[in-house]
């Protein structure tokens, strides 16, 4: 769609252009009602009998509450997915698994993917956006549950069928933001995410630069027939514990990376 709308400019398409532009504000305009409860489960019952198996479960034992933790704080919840992979399953899942949640999405589908937003509502499925205005506000508001996937489309770029990456070192803004707002972090990881297409390696310079255009760097081949589908594999979306996380008005560069390594090693 942004070629096109570039194309229909340069050409002076102007009937296409208006219908490109009016395409793009819709969403942000009129929020779609969700189909009956029926159509979205029968559209879910369909993706699960896609898998051999696909699964939610939890893991992990929770965390003592820390003794300093106030009694009547308000469980403010950011789920974080790993790994992105292709299609991020596991983050399309989560919402028909908990209705309540918001899928936080790159700024780029959020603000410029009309048909990814429309489907998604349509589906019940609650949007926001992780950017740093957009995040900061739905925190402040105290938007509650949320999930994001961390990694981006980087841990997308490097997604290796037989091989789980995670693209996290780098990833501390989220973190930032849930100490400042008194989120705690839950861990999730999609066993079987990386596995549902190939994924050609390599040429990472250029990779890297398309990814800084809010471009994933990726040539999917899945279903042999249909190359877009992905292959019929094993899914499991494990949930883990929560990571109690303090509220720290200023978060330092030492607060920010002795919280990232926990969420790391969880």
């Amino acid at each position: 769609m942004p070629a096109a709308l570039m194309w229909s400019l340069a050409t002076a398409k102007w009937k296409l252009t208006s219908a490109l532009l009016a395409a793009y504000c819709f969403p942000h305009v009129i929020t779609m009602p969700s189909l009956p409860q029926s159509c979205s489960h029968a559209f879910w019952h369909g993706v699960q009998g896609w898998f051999p198996e696909l699964e939610i479960v939890h893991v992990g034992e929770p965390e003592p509450e820390p003794s300093s933790r106030s009694l009547c704080k308000i469980e403010r919840r950011l789920f974080c997915i790993h790994p992105h992979g292709i299609y991020t399953l596991g983050a399309l899942t989560l919402p028909n698994h908990m209705p309540e949640i918001r899928l936080c999405i790159a700024p780029y589908l959020y603000h410029f993917a009309p048909a990814f937003r429309i489907f998604a509502e349509l589906l019940g499925v609650k949007l926001g956006s992780t950017g740093p205005r957009d995040l900061k506000h739905l925190m402040e508001t105290k938007n509650t549950p949320m999930a994001i996937v961390p990694g981006g489309f980087e841990e997308a770029t490097i997604t290796c069928r037989g091989t789980e990456r995670v693209f996290l070192k780098t990833r501390g803004g989220f973190i930032k933001y849930a100490l400042r707002h008194g989120y705690d972090l839950v861990p999730c990881f999609t066993v079987g995410d990386s596995d549902m297409f190939s994924n050609p390696q390599g040429a990472w310079k250029f990779r890297w630069w398309l990814n800084g255009l809010s471009i994933p760097a990726v040539l999917p081949f899945g279903f042999p027939v249909l190359p877009l589908l992905p292959k019929r594999v094993r899914v499991k979306l494990a949930i883990g514990a929560p990571l109690h996380m303090p509220q720290i008005q200023n978060p330092s560069r030492e607060d920010v990376e002795k919280h990232r390594k926990r969420q790391e090693s969880a």
